[in-house]
């Protein structure tokens, strides 16, 4: 499966890979990544008329990256190689952060409304 992005055309898997090897060599323990790509058209006829085309189109790169214990995810559309680079350097920077938030479990449903900020 390919794509163009200003004339030049990718390979989707070509995509995430190359997603997922950047994050591995700036430091991800583990790191995954999905690509989708979707167009729709549609019309609307009334009394014999056309009265509305539509045409739409999307696409998005995703990565989750995991560092230890640790992970964030982004997506983008930009499927640029400098653009993902970026973002991927970007979301991993916070592994250098002397403050993390540690995973504390789900919320229990007797605590939803009378939680107290702390």
């Amino acid at each position: 499966m390919a794509t163009t992005t200003t004339g030049v055309e990718l390979d989707l898997r070509d995509l995430v890979q190359g997603a997922v090897k950047r994050a591995m060599e700036l430091g991800a323990t583990a790191a995954e990544s999905v690509v989708s790509e979707g167009s729709e058209f549609g019309t609307v006829v009334r009394l014999g008329e056309v009265e509305t085309l539509k045409e739409s189109g999307s696409r998005g790169l995703g990565v989750r990256v995991f560092v230890g214990q640790h992970t964030a995810n982004t997506t983008t559309s930009d499927y640029r190689q400098r653009a993902w680079n970026s973002w991927c350097a970007e979301r991993l920077s916070w592994r250098r952060s002397p403050r993390k938030t540690r995973w504390r479990g789900f919320l229990r449903l007797s605590n939803w409304g009378s939680l107290r900020a702390t």
